[in-house]
C-alpha cells in the first residue's frame, strides 16, 4: 500500500501559504464573518414555529348564532361541549329566543349529544393571528401542526446527508451556492402561499437548504483556520444559533400576523445571495482534488505570489488505491453507476475500519446529544410559563455555550472536555428528578442550564468530527453526523412523550443514563488537538497513530 510522507504539507507550498492565512489574516477573517451570518438565520428559522404555530383559545363556531351578531363568548356559553365539539341544539329556536332565553333552556333541559366541529372561532389570546387558526389544524386535522416542525427537520436530515456528500464531490462554495439559491426561493414564498400542502413543500425545501449552506462555509472556516483559530473559530461561530432565537421573540411580540414573522425570518437570507461573490472555494479541498491552479490563484490574492511550486505533490488517496486495485470491468462499471460517481465518498467513509469506527462513536454522540436536548426542551411546564420569556432566556442562555468549550478545549482538548461536559448533562438530568413539580421557576432554570452543556457539546462534537476525518471524506462524515443528530430530533418527541405517559422520571432517567454512557464512549475517540488537518485517509492514519492506537471493527 502506497502511503503519503508525514511532512507532506510541510512540503506542498500552497499548503504551507494557507497555513500562514489560517494563522490570521483578512482571507480568515472574512471567510469567519460570513460563515456566521446563516448560523443566525438559521437561529431565527428553528424556532419561528413556535410562534407560528401556536394554538389559540378557541371553540366551534354556530352559523346561525354568528349571523344573529351573538358575540363570541355568548356562542361558546350557549353552544361548547368542548374545544372541538358543540352540542346540538335548535340554533335557529334559540336565536328568536335571544341569548337569556336560551341559556335558561339550556340550564332547564338535558344536554344534547354533540358533533364535531366544522368551523371555529378563536380568542385573541396570542396578540397574532396564527396558522392554526388561518388553516384549521385543529381536532381532526391536529396532527398537520407538529407535521410542520417535523418536515423542517426531515428536510435537514435529507440536506445534511445529500449534500454533505455531493460537498466532497463537487466543492463546498458549489453547495453553498445550491444551498443559498434554494433557500432564497422556498423562504419568501413560504410566507405568501395560501395552501398548506404547498407551504409544508416549502418548508422541506428550506429544511434541505440550511445544512448546504451552513456546513459547507463552516467547513471552509475549518479548513482554512490554522489549529490556534480554528479552536476557538469552530466554538464562537455558534454564537449565531441563539442571537437568532432572541431576535424572533422580538419579532414575534412586535407582529400581528404569523406570516409577518414567517416573512421577517426568511427574507434576511437573501443576504446570502451576495456572499457567493465573497466566500471562496476551500482551497484544500482543491488541492486534494488536484485543482492546484485554482488552489493558487484563491491563494496568491491575499498571500501574494508564491514563487515556488516546481514540486507538484500527487495526492493519492485510499479512493485511487481502490480504484487501481480494482479490474477494469469493475471499474467501468462503476464509472456507469450514476450514484457511485457522486456519493463514492461515502463508500469511503464506510470502507475503512478506522473511519467507520469515529464515524460511529460521533453518530451515538450526536444522537443521544440531541434526544437529550429535545428531552429538556419537550417538557409541558416549560410553556406554561410566558413564551416570549422562555424563548428569549433559552437563547440567552445558550450564548455561554458558545464561549464555556474555548478555554475547555484549550486546557483539556476535544476529548476530555467531551467527556467533562456530558457527565455535567448527566447531572443536570437527574437533578432535575429531585425538583418538586411545584417549583416551575427552578425546574425551568435547571433545564435551561442542561441545554446550555448541551449546546457546548455540540459545538465541541462539530469541530472534534472536522478534525477526525481527512478531506476527501470531511463533509460527507460531517454531513452523515448532522443527519443522525437530525434523526435524534425527529424521534425524541416520540421517545420523550411514550415514556412520560407510563412514568413521569423516564425521559430524564433514560436520558441521563445514556449521556453518561456517550461520555465513557468518547474515551474511544483519538485526540486532534494541537493536530494538523490531513488531507487524505493515510496521511490521518498516520498522524494518529502516534497517539492513539486504531481499533478495528
Amino acid at each position: 500500500m502506497i502511503s503519503l510522507p508525514n511532512n507532506e504539507q510541510e512540503k506542498d507550498p500552497l499548503l504551507r501559504a494557507l497555513g500562514e492565512l489560517g494563522e490570521g489574516s483578512s482571507f480568515l477573517w472574512k471567510i469567519f464573518l460570513i460563515s456566521i451570518v446563516p448560523t443566525l438565520i438559521s437561529g431565527v428559522q428553528a424556532i419561528s414555529y413556535v410562534f407560528t404555530a401556536d394554538i389559540p383559545t378557541h371553540w366551534c363556531e354556530v352559523k346561525e348564532l354568528n349571523a344573529s351578531n351573538w358575540t363570541k363568548n355568548q356562542i361558546k356559553t350557549i353552544s361548547s361541549a368542548s374545544s372541538c365539539t358543540s352540542y346540538n341544539y335548535n340554533y335557529t329556536y334559540f336565536v328568536k329566543m335571544g341569548y337569556d332565553g336560551a341559556l335558561n333552556y339550556t340550564k332547564g333541559h338535558k344536554l344534547p349529544e354533540t358533533s364535531e366541529c366544522t368551523n371555529y372561532l378563536f380568542e385573541n389570546d396570542l396578540g397574532r393571528k396564527s396558522m392554526v387558526e388561518e388553516w384549521g389544524l385543529l381536532c381532526r386535522y391536529a396532527h398537520q401542526r407538529p407535521a410542520v416542525q417535523m418536515v423542517l427537520i426531515l428536510g435537514k436530515t435529507i440536506g445534511a446527508f445529500v449534500f454533505g456528500t455531493l460537498s466532497d464531490k463537487l466543492g463546498r462554495k458549489t453547495v453553498f451556492v445550491i444551498g443559498v439559491i434554494l433557500l432564497s426561493i422556498s423562504g419568501p414564498l413560504s410566507a405568501v402561499v395560501p395552501w398548506y400542502w404547498v407551504f409544508v413543500i416549502l418548508i422541506l425545501l428550506i429544511g434541505c437548504s440550511h445544512p448546504a449552506i451552513l456546513n459547507s462555509s463552516y467547513t471552509i472556516l475549518i479548513e482554512v483556520a490554522a489549529k490556534k483559530n480554528r479552536q476557538w473559530m469552530g466554538i464562537a461561530y455558534n454564537c449565531g444559533y441563539p442571537i437568532g432565537t432572541i431576535i424572533v421573540t422580538g419579532v414575534a411580540y412586535c407582529s400581528s400576523h404569523w406570516r409577518h414573522v414567517q416573512l421577517a425570518c426568511t427574507v434576511p437570507a437573501l443576504i446570502l445571495i451576495f456572499f457567493i461573490w465573497f466566500l471562496p472555494e476551500s482551497p484544500r479541498w482543491l488541492v486534494s482534488k488536484e485543482h492546484r491552479d485554482e488552489a493558487r490563484d484563491i491563494i496568491e490574492k491575499p498571500y501574494g505570489k508564491i514563487i515556488q511550486d516546481n514540486t507538484r505533490i500527487s495526492i493519492i488517496t485510499l479512493e485511487s488505491l481502490i480504484m487501481e486495485s480494482n479490474n477494469s470491468e469493475s471499474e467501468g462499471k462503476k464509472k456507469l453507476n450514476l450514484f457511485y460517481k457522486y456519493f463514492k465518498s461515502l463508500w469511503l467513509l464506510y470502507s475503512h475500519c478506522e473511519l467507520r469506527k469515529r464515524a460511529a462513536i460521533i453518530y451515538v454522540l450526536l444522537f443521544v446529544a440531541s434526544v437529550s436536548n429535545y428531552s429538556l426542551a419537550l417538557n409541558g411546564r416549560n410553556f406554561s410559563l410566558d413564551s416570549y420569556l422562555y424563548i428569549f432566556l433559552l437563547g440567552l442562555t445558550k450564548i455561554p455555550s458558545c464561549v464555556l468549550p474555548i478555554p475547555l478545549l484549550m486546557v483539556m482538548g476535544r476529548r476530555n472536555s467531551t467527556v467533562l461536559l456530558y457527565c455535567f448533562c448527566s447531572f443536570a438530568f437527574l437533578s432535575t428528578l429531585v425538583i418538586p413539580e411545584s417549583e416551575d421557576n427552578i425546574i425551568m432554570v435547571a433545564r435551561l442550564i442542561g441545554r446550555c452543556v448541551v449546546s457546548a457539546v455540540f459545538s465541541i462534537i462539530i469541530l472534534y468530527t472536522c478534525e477526525l476525518f481527512p478531506t476527501v471524506v470531511r463533509n460527507t462524515a460531517f454531513g452523515s453526523s448532522v443527519a443522525i443528530l437530525n434523526v435524534g430530533s425527529l424521534l425524541a418527541p416520540l421517545i420523550v412523550n411514550m415514556l412520560q405517559d407510563k412514568v413521569w422520571w423516564a425521559p430524564n432517567t433514560l436520558c441521563a443514563v445514556l449521556v453518561l454512557f456517550a461520555g465513557f464512549l468518547s474515551f474511544k475517540l483519538p485526540e486532534t488537538r494541537d493536530r494538523k488537518l490531513t488531507n487524505t485517509i493515510d496521511e490521518e492514519l498516520e498522524e494518529s497513530k502516534n497517539v492513539e492506537k486504531s481499533l478495528c471493527c
